[in-house]
């Protein structure tokens, strides 16, 4: 990973996606620059010799610092900021969510037609109970609410690791596509690891193995899913103009292939909350003049 090598400036793009996305999380440039800091003092640990190294290096430590640099960034991001780095998510979120898996396992069924039953059925299950709670006048009960977090979390965590691969394997070459995707996977990488702390804080360590510490930490971990989901209830014209605009893209997108699937499922995941959220701020602002706290749950 020589410097100047394709891989060290995908690395670059990713630092400077998370630098970004700390300065519009904090609005502080001299916060930023104090994590920065604090990222790059982290980064010094790989100047130290490998363990098993055989022999030091010094060229092959500098050759591995971008990595730790970038990773630094990130572990300093997540351990001051995670609160904020846990999306709120509601009915309607949840429902898009749904959407877009059962598309991608359409999509991946087609490569692998053996396992097109078993790929639909997993992803039509969760569908039909989104679309349930996002079209029922019903709220959601606590196990429901805790049910449909862990879900979106569960289908968030998937697209992210799809769209590490992608991004990895764009690295390999250069230009401007490979480096506008790792710059945006910087941006987004903050709310994937977040993410992937909701999840991977069910599984026991080797210190937890199914003691009353885990139990503790798995209540902890319910409590962070119930306060992160919006009490406030999809109406069904949202449910409706999430439903058939997604799903008309999707076809459009199914029959035409303009761009990957991945890029098409990122960009709904990423511009229809902002366009439900901006719905809903007209709306209310043409009807009371107030804006909603959100307009995405």
């Amino acid at each position: 990973m020589g410097s100047g090598t394709p891989t060290s400036t995908a690395l670059a793009a990713v630092a400077m996606g998370l630098v970004f996305e700390m300065l519009w999380l904090t609005g502080s440039t001299s916060h930023v620059a104090k994590m920065s800091l604090g990222a790059l003092a982290l980064s010094l640990y790989v100047f130290f010799p490998f363990k098993h190294e055989p022999y030091y290096s010094y060229q092959a430590h500098l050759d591995a610092w971008p990595l730790y640099f970038t990773g630094s960034l990130l572990l300093v991001m997540v351990v001051l900021h995670r609160k904020q780095l846990i999306a709120r998510i509601g009915e309607g979120s949840t429902l898009l969510h749904s959407i877009v898996f059962f598309y991608w396992m359409l999509d991946v069924s087609t490569e692998y037609p053996g396992a097109s039953l078993a790929l639909v059925i997993l992803a039509a299950v969760p569908l039909l109970f989104s679309l349930f709670h996002a079209w029922s006048p019903l709220p959601p009960s606590s196990r429901a609410r805790l049910g449909l977090s862990l879900w979106s979390a569960a289908v968030m965590l998937a697209l992210a690791i799809r769209a590490v691969v992608h991004a990895v394997g764009l690295a390999q070459g250069a230009g401007a596509e490979a480096f506008l995707e790792c710059f945006l996977l910087g941006t987004a990488a903050g709310y994937m690891t977040a993410n992937a702390t909701m999840l991977l804080g069910y599984l026991p360590g080797r210190g937890t193995f199914f003691n009353r510490v885990y139990f503790q930490n798995v209540q902890a971990l319910n409590q962070e899913h119930l306060a992160r989901f919006s009490a406030q209830q999809t109406t069904r014209a949202q449910a409706a103009v999430v439903t058939f605009a997604v799903g008309a893209f999707l076809a459009i997108h199914w029959f035409l292939r303009p761009f990957p699937t991945t890029v098409a499922v990122w960009s709904i995941v990423t511009l229809v909350p902002w366009a439900v959220h901006a719905w809903g701020w007209w709306v209310a602002r043409r009807a009371t003049g107030v804006t909603p706290v959100s307009g995405v749950g």
